[in-house]
């Protein structure tokens, strides 16, 4: 008798053991898990693409230009940044350049989804892209030094934005 009590015993625990199936996902999902979350995928791979509307296609980097312009007489240094065009950028480092003084302003760099920097020595003012910050300023600095000038330091440096459209 202690026997079947036991065999009934064992087969109850077995039988009242919780099942999970496919971890709660509904029929034709699976679970699918990483590090903090959880959710269900379809069973089976993807459909491939059948054309160009079933593509993915993310966000595109958009343009961006910025433009420097220089009044050397007064020394003013004007600024057309994060604008849609070069020409739109070159109008606004014009127009900047002259709202503050300038009276003989000239472009001295354009730039595209880069960074621009300008170094101004003793004897010399030089321009110099790169894709940092601290690139075109270096650059900027050592075309300076390229001349008779003394002393080159970066006097200004921006990046364009980064924006993104579709």
């Amino acid at each position: 008798m202690p026997l079947i009590k036991l065999i009934v015993a064992l087969t109850l625990m077995w039988l009242s053991c919780p099942v999970f199936a496919e971890d709660g996902c509904p029929p034709g999902q699976v679970p699918q898990s990483g590090h903090g979350w959880k959710a269900c995928v379809p069973m089976g791979s993807s459909p491939q693409p059948t054309g160009p509307g079933d593509t993915f296609r993310g966000p595109s980097r958009v343009a961006r230009w910025t433009a420097l312009a220089f009044g050397k007489s007064k020394g003013i240094l004007g600024g057309g940044l994060n604008k849609a065009s070069e020409d739109e950028a070159i109008l606004g480092a014009m127009s900047d350049c002259a709202t503050q003084g300038g009276t003989d302003c000239k472009i001295i760099g354009a730039v595209k989804n880069q960074c621009i920097a300008v170094a101004v020595g003793t004897t010399r003012l030089a321009t110099a892209e790169g894709p940092t910050q601290m690139t075109a300023e270096n650059q900027a600095v050592t075309e300076c030094n390229k001349s008779d000038s003394t002393g080159c330091k970066p006097y200004y440096s921006t990046c364009t934005d980064i924006a993104y459209g579709n």
